[in-house]
Formats: structure tokens, C-alpha cells, sequence
């Protein structure tokens, strides 16, 4: 990082010509990415003195310039790119407009939450025929909520779990929201312009912790915890329609939390815990009559409840392989409701055969734990629910383990901090429920 923030201007010039000047955090120069008003389309040569120049303010001069010397006569000032597509007669632009910095990983890798974002409309002088339905659909992808639910990383992949050296344009794209709207940047080799956008929580705290080493010259020190909370856009959508699993294997608004710790500055000492929350991975779905309660359609429309649980275990097994190549052992946490002939009942026994079904044919070392938690929390209160359940995950969360490790910072130049793990975690705890007015997303032990 050179100091600078990173800085995107959308111009459209006296000419009706449109672009990007973009001044990225991670460069030196400015580039103009330039937009088709014909078509739509995105170009970039890289040529210096054309679209490549050593400042903002050079950038911004070559285009008055080309413009017969007349300002740009719109701008809009951005903090990052999110997307862009061409929808029937217009180019649409997606910039975030207002950040917020949550959190700063060891190596100063800053984590920005989008809190204002804008939809940039571009006439196109030739545009594409589209019919009502897409237009319909680009006007309700524009209605989808940005800005506070969507967060990005400019220097650190943060698709993958602390601590990761994957560089940032190999990304994961189960956990890319942006994925598809990245595709005309990529194109012409900008897709680190525009950002890798996840949806979920990202924040941090700064806590005094008594230091317990009695050769320590402090009382306190500092101590930083950050919560990471992504949610896979393999099954997105809301309550009501993401339910269970889809052809893609992918289970319904399925989160992954990490919690990362660190103490020190050149010498980094950290540990990172991870779990995982969703619906049954099962082909289900629920149905509400005029009259009565709710009842649970087990297999779906296809009537094969295990359709798809193969690939969802698979996936889940890619993501956690250790370094021997064995998988991390999985703990479900069922917090289906336990009451005979429930339809909850039902959908947790049918689940509990595709776990014993798992285990044979992919050899994955897994058990399941019933907690019906609606119960606990309704006869014993919230704190008691709560507590009861840690009880119960405490001896398998001691099995399994947290990963930890060090970072020297203290090193030669040009050799990069020294990275050590010292452990791993070697288990995952899944929660496993059917409503999600289920409040067990964030937690720590």
C-alpha cells in the first residue's frame, strides 16, 4: 500500500464518451477504463499518455482535453467498483460511494463495509433488444439491499479462512457476491479493479487483557478480536424460499463464521476458530395452508430428499481438507424442535439418515447432537438455553481444537513477515436449523 485510498471517478465527457478514472490503493498511477456509449463495453490498453498516467490529476486533464477542453459535465466519486452489466439499452455501474473500515488484519489488510452505494445508468447510443422480464429484473437487481450487508478486502482474500496466501484474484467464488458483475472487467485483465464483494459481517474490538506473566513491565495489554461472518451465494434468498438444498448442492443461506484473536504488533501472536450455520441440507420445503400450521414437503419438488447432500459434503470437505489430506471432523448441532409426529421431527430423522449415509459412502468422520432449543429457551430462559448448549459442545470443541500460529514482522526487507502454525483446528460445529429466526450465528467459547 502506497498511503493513498483508493479513488474511482465516473466522468461522462462533453462528447458523450464515459469512463472510469480509478486510482487504485495498491498502485502508483491512474488508469482511464473507458465504456463504450455505442455498445457498453469496457476497454483498457494500458498505453501510456492514452489511458495509462502517473496521477489523478493527469488522467483528468487528457480527458478535458479530448473533450475539445470542456469539463466533464457529470462526475460521481466513488470508493470501489462492485459491478457493471449491460441490461437491454443501458450500461449499469455499480460503485460504493461511502465505506466504513472495520477492521484492520495483522499486516494492515483493511476491511471496508459499503455503507452508500449508487447505481450509474448509461445510455447506450445502439442497445441490445430486451424484452419486459429482463427489464424488470434489472430494475429489482437494483432494488437489492448494498449498502451495511456487503463487505471487501483490497489486499487479502477473505473467501478463505485466516490465514490465507492465496492472492486476492484467485478468490473462492462460493463466497464472491459479485461474481458475474466482475465478467466485462475481467475481460480485458481489470478484475482486481473491481473489488471482491461478500455478503455478511465483518467487525473488530480492541480489549485490555491482565497480563498474567509476572517478568511482564505492563498490567494490561492489548488484545484484538474480529468476527467474520460470510454467507455462500451458492443458495441465497430469503426465509421463505431458500430452504434446504438446490441442484447446485448448495444449502440455504449457509454462513460461515471465523473468529480470529491477536495480540502484538512485529511479533503477531493469533488464533482462529471457525463454525457453520444453515438449514438442513436436504431437498425440502414448507408449505402453509389456509388453515392450520405449516407442514414440511420432505424430497421437494423431486420427492428425493437426498438429491444433492453428496455435493454439499464434498464441498464442505474441499473447503476444511488439512495439510495430510484428511478432512476436519464435522459436529452437527441440530436445533430442530424434538416433539413426536412435529414436522420438525420428521425433517431432523430424515437428516440424520443422510449423515449415516455420509459417513459410509464419503468416509466423513461426523455425529450429530439433538438440542431442541425453541424448547430450552421457551421452559428455561435465553441465558440457561445458551449455557446449556455450550455444555453440551465442550468436549468436542476441546477435541477439536483452534488453529494458532505466529508472525514475525521483524524481518529483512523484501523477504515478507515470517508466518508459523503452531495448531489446527481439527473439527467443525454446524448448526443445523429450520427457522431462521434462530439467534446462534455469532458466538465464541
Amino acid at each position: 500500500m502506497n498511503g493513498r485510498q483508493t479513488r474511482h471517478v465516473y466522468v461522462a465527457d462533453a462528447n458523450g464518451g464515459h469512463c472510469i478514472i480509478s486510482s487504485l490503493a495498491t498502485r502508483q498511477d491512474t488508469q482511464i477504463i473507458r465504456i463504450d456509449p455505442l455498445l457498453g463495453g469496457v476497454s483498457y490498453s494500458g498505453s501510456p499518455g492514452v489511458d495509462l498516467f502517473s496521477s489523478e490529476a493527469d488522467a483528468y486533464r487528457h480527458i478535458c482535453v479530448t473533450s475539445q477542453n470542456l469539463a466533464p459535465r457529470n462526475q460521481v466519486v466513488a470508493r470501489a467498483i462492485l459491478g457493471y452489466f449491460i441490461a437491454g439499452g443501458s450500461g449499469l455501474l455499480l460503485v460504493a460511494t461511502q465505506v466504513k473500515q472495520t477492521v484492520v488484519l495483522p499486516g494492515g489488510h483493511a476491511i471496508f463495509i459499503v455503507s452508500g452505494h449508487q447505481w450509474i445508468e448509461i445510455p447506450l447510443e445502439y442497445p441490445g433488444l430486451a424484452d419486459a422480464k429482463e427489464r424488470r429484473n434489472a430494475e429489482s437487481f437494483q432494488s437489492f439491499p448494498i449498502s451495511d450487508n456487503h463487505f471487501y478486502c483490497e489486499t487479502y482474500d477473505l473467501t478463505r479462512c485466516w490465514p490465507s496466501s492465496t492472492p486476492i484474484n484467485q478468490y473462492d467464488p462460493e463466497w464472491c457476491w459479485n461474481d458475474w458483475l466482475s465478467v466485462l472487467f475481467a475481460q480485458c485483465g481489470l478484475r482486481n479493479w473491481c473489488v471482491v464483494m461478500l455478503q455478511g459481517v465483518a467487525l473488530s474490538q480492541t480489549l485490555q487483557v491482565p497480563v498474567t506473566n509476572p517478568s511482564s513491565t505492563t498490567a494490561y495489554a492489548k488484545m484484538n478480536v474480529c468476527i467474520i461472518a460470510r454467507k455462500s451465494c451458492v443458495h441465497p434468498g430469503t426465509r421463505f424460499i431458500a430452504r434446504g438444498l438446490n441442484k447446485e448442492g448448495g444449502a440455504g443461506n449457509e454462513v460461515e463464521v471465523e473468529q480470529i484473536t491477536w495480540t502484538g504488533e512485529q511479533q503477531v501472536h493469533w488464533n482462529t476458530a471457525k463454525w457453520r450455520r444453515g438449514t438442513v441440507p436436504l431437498k425440502w420445503d414448507t408449505k402453509a395452508p389456509v388453515v392450520g400450521d405449516q407442514f414440511v414437503i420432505i424430497g421437494g419438488d423431486s420427492g428425493k430428499p437426498f438429491d444433492g447432500t453428496e455435493l454439499y459434503y464434498q464441498r464442505f470437505m474441499r473447503r476444511y481438507q488439512q495439510a495430510d489430506g484428511a478432512s476436519v471432523k464435522l459436529t452437527v448441532l441440530n436445533l430442530l424442535k424434538i416433539v413426536q409426529d412435529s414436522e420438525e421431527t420428521k425433517l431432523s430423522e430424515y437428516y440424520q439418515e443422510s449423515l449415516r449415509t455420509t459417513r459410509e459412502e464419503l468416509k466423513l468422520q461426523c455425529e450429530i447432537l439433538n438440542y431442541d432449543y425453541h424448547y430450552q429457551n421457551r421452559t428455561q430462559g435465553q441465558v440457561a438455553a445458551v449455557e446449556n448448549m455450550w455444555a453440551l459442545l465442550h468436549d468436542r470443541m476441546q477435541r477439536d481444537d483452534i488453529t494458532c500460529g505466529t508472525i514475525n514482522f521483524a524481518v529483512r526487507p523484501g523477504h515478507g513477515p515470517n508466518m508459523t502454525v503452531t495448531s489446527h483446528q481439527t473439527g467443525m460445529v454446524r448448526h443445523v436449523f429450520m427457522s431462521q429466526s434462530t439467534h446462534l450465528i455469532l458466538h465464541s467459547g
